[in-house]
């Protein structure tokens, strides 16, 4: 499921940062690819991006090479292994959600 859901936020970051580059080009006559918005974007995106292609494959391999997590102990060195990489997974995620209100508050302030 996470897959997916990195997916759409990939698809519609892109989405939302051509949307909002082209608003810019048009209301201001720049494009201003280092406004704030922006770069809150950028950091979105990458972040979603390390997590799909760095961390999410990783976990993945672990899972299947240890079966049922449950019953792997929790001092086994994979499972070690895969806690930490669900941590970071799980910081990733936290970060993209705080940046993404972030873009939210910007955005809405702007047009207000």
């Amino acid at each position: 499921m996470l897959s997916k859901l990195h997916w759409m936020g990939i698809v519609a970051g892109i989405v939302f940062l051509a949307s909002s580059l082209i608003y810019s080009r048009l209301s201001t006559g720049e494009a201003r690819l280092f406004g704030a918005r922006h770069i809150l974007l950028y950091a979105m995106l990458v972040l979603t991006l390390v997590s799909q292609f760095g961390i999410s494959p990783r976990m993945a391999a672990l899972r299947s090479s240890m079966g049922e997590i449950d019953s792997v102990q929790v001092t086994d060195s994979a499972r070690v292994q895969f806690n930490s990489l669900h941590v970071w997974s799980t910081r990733l995620e936290i970060g993209v959600l705080v940046l993404g209100l972030v873009v939210l508050y910007i955005t809405a302030h702007n047009f207000a």
